[in-house]
């Protein structure tokens, strides 16, 4: 991290990904912000307030550093389309622990604390708790947002 940058000091940093050229980086921190790097680290900047002071536990980003997922521990799933800028909740059902993205940032695996994992089908972006008798499906309907599906209805989370 930056030396000598007073808001980085005392930080407990929980994950780090890049980019494909390691260029622009994104950083996860208990209890602080998700931070993000456009010079390969020499410099760390905090979007805008979303999410501040949540137990940032893991980060991904696709191959462009343009769109990225985080999980906060045991609770949401937040997403980011513009280099982590902003990020909004994207879903509030679940209690996540990782996430991860394919290279497009079009589909997500994210896993559960209780260790079921969600991953997406490269045709509908559904992502269907494994193993037989799943009761939820978790739906990426685009611009950062999931439905959370089950036998009696719909509900979108943003």
């Amino acid at each position: 991290m930056s030396q000598g940058d007073p808001r980085l000091e005392g930080l407990k940093w929980t994950s780090v990904t890049s980019d494909s050229s390691g260029q622009n980086m994104a950083a996860t921190a208990l209890g602080s912000m998700v931070w993000t790097s456009k010079d390969s680290g020499a410099t760390w900047s905090s979007g805008d307030g979303d999410g501040a002071g949540q137990s940032w536990l893991q980060v991904a980003s696709d191959s462009s550093g343009q769109n990225l997922a985080a999980v906060t521990y045991g609770g949401d799933i937040w997403t980011s389309h513009d280099y982590g800028q902003t990020f909004i909740r994207s879903t509030t059902v679940g209690a996540w622990r990782s996430v991860a993205s394919n290279a497009a940032g079009s589909q997500l695996s994210a896993v559960e604390m209780a260790g079921d994992i969600w991953t997406a089908t490269p045709f509908d972006q559904t992502l269907v708790v494994g193993g037989p008798g799943a009761t939820l499906t978790l739906v990426y309907v685009g611009g950062g947002v999931f439905e959370v599906r089950d036998a009696t209805g719909v509900w979108t989370y943003y």
